[in-house]
C-alpha cells in the first residue's frame, strides 16, 4: 500500500460544490489510507455546507471541523494541526479532481526528498462559457505558482521552512496562501504536477476585474509585508519583472503554437483583455492602502456552479 495521506478541505459557504468535490476524493484511484477533513470556517446561517458534509458522513469517513472564524489560512491552520499523516493534500471544496491526481502528485513527492509542495494542474470546465471565457481561460491553465485547488505538501518539510523563516503557523492575513506556499517552500522545491488534474468552473469574463483586484492585492502584500523574507526564493518571472524581450517572445511563442485560426485568436484576445483589466485594476487599486483589505478573498459567484462530476470523471 501507499503512503497514508490527510486530505484537508477549507469550505467556506460552499454549499454547491462540496458534495462533488469529496465524491471526487472518494473516487480517487489511490491504494492508501486517506485521512479525509473538512473545515467549515465561518459559513452563513443558512448555508447547508456543515449539512451536506453530515450527511455524506454517513457513507465516508470524514471528519468535520467547525469554526465561526473566516479566513482560509485560519481554516488551512486547523486542518494541519487535525491532520493525521504527514502526507497531506489540499483542495478546494469546489473543484472535481482526477481519478489519479493524488498518485500523481505523492509520486513527484517522493521523486524529489526536499520537495516541499506539488501543485495540480488547473483545467477549466467549458460547459456554456462564452468565447472571451474561453480565452481568458484556455485548457492547462499554469498560474507560475502552485494552485489553492489542488496541491500536496510534506509536513515535516513545511514545519522546517516554518521554522526556518520564524512562523509558528501560515499568518492569518495570507491572501494567496498557494503563492505564499510557493515562495515558502522556495526554488527548486515546489513543482507542478501537470497529470493531477484538478477540474474547476472559471469565473465569467465579467467577472474578471473582481479576480484580478484579488490577484493584485495579494501580489502588494507579499512584496510590502513578505518580499525581504523570501527574496532569496523568488525570481523575476514569479514577481512578474520579466523583461519586455522576455514577454514578447513568450507571447509570440504562444500564437504560433496555437492551433487553427480560433487558437490564435483566443490567444490574442486573452492578451488583450487581460492588458485592458490590469490596467484598469491598478488605476482602481493605486491609492488603496494594504490595511483595507488584508485577509480579503472576494467570492466569484459564477465559478460556485457545481460541476456534473459524471461527465468530468472520466477526463483523468
Amino acid at each position: 500500500m501507499k503512503e497514508p495521506l490527510s486530505v484537508c478541505i477549507p469550505a467556506r459557504n460552499e454549499e454547491k460544490g462540496i458534495g462533488n468535490t469529496l465524491e471526487s476524493v472518494f473516487r480517487q484511484n489511490y491504494d492508501g489510507e486517506l485521512d479525509v477533513l473538512v473545515c467549515a470556517n465561518g459559513c452563513s446561517e443558512n448555508d447547508r455546507t456543515e449539512e451536506i458534509v453530515r450527511q455524506m458522513q454517513r457513507d465516508y469517513p470524514i471528519r468535520l471541523i467547525s469554526t465561526s472564524e473566516i479566513g482560509k489560512p485560519n481554516a488551512w491552520n486547523m486542518l494541519r494541526d487535525a491532520a493525521r499523516n504527514d502526507l497531506i493534500i489540499y483542495a478546494d471544496a469546489d473543484v472535481i479532481i482526477s481519478a489519479h491526481a493524488f498518485s500523481n502528485i505523492v509520486q513527484r513527492m517522493q521523486e524529489q526528498d526536499d520537495m516541499v509542495t506539488v501543485g495540480g494542474l488547473l483545467t477549466p470546465y467549458h460547459d456554456d462559457s462564452d468565447f472571451i471565457t474561453r480565452a481568458l481561460y484556455p485548457e492547462l491553465t499554469t498560474l507560475g505558482c502552485i494552485c489553492g485547488g489542488l496541491y500536496g505538501i510534506r509536513d515535516d518539510a513545511i514545519q522546517d521552512r516554518f521554522t526556518e523563516y520564524g512562523f509558528s503557523e501560515m499568518p492569518k492575513d495570507i491572501i494567496a496562501e498557494d503563492t505564499w506556499l510557493t515562495l515558502l517552500a522556495g526554488e527548486g522545491r515546489w513543482c507542478i504536477e501537470r497529470q493531477a488534474r484538478v477540474i474547476i468552473r472559471p469565473h465569467t469574463w465579467k467577472e474578471m476585474f473582481k479576480t484580478e483586484r484579488r490577484h493584485m492585492r495579494a501580489k502588494k502584500q507579499l512584496e510590502e509585508d513578505y518580499g525581504a523574507i523570501f527574496e532569496e526564493n523568488s525570481d523575476d518571472k514569479f514577481f512578474m519583472k520579466e523583461s519586455f524581450l522576455g514577454k514578447t517572445k513568450r507571447r509570440l511563442g504562444r500564437i504560433y503554437h496555437a492551433k487553427g485560426l480560433k487558437g490564435k485568436t483566443e490567444v490574442v484576445v486573452n492578451y488583450i483583455m487581460r492588458q485592458y483589466i490590469r490596467h484598469i485594476t491598478r488605476k482602481h487599486l493605486a491609492t488603496e492602502e494594504l490595511d483595507s483589505y488584508a485577509g480579503v478573498w472576494e467570492v466569484s459567484e459564477s465559478s460556485k456552479r457545481p460541476i456534473p462530476i459524471d461527465m468530468m470523471y472520466n477526463r483523468n
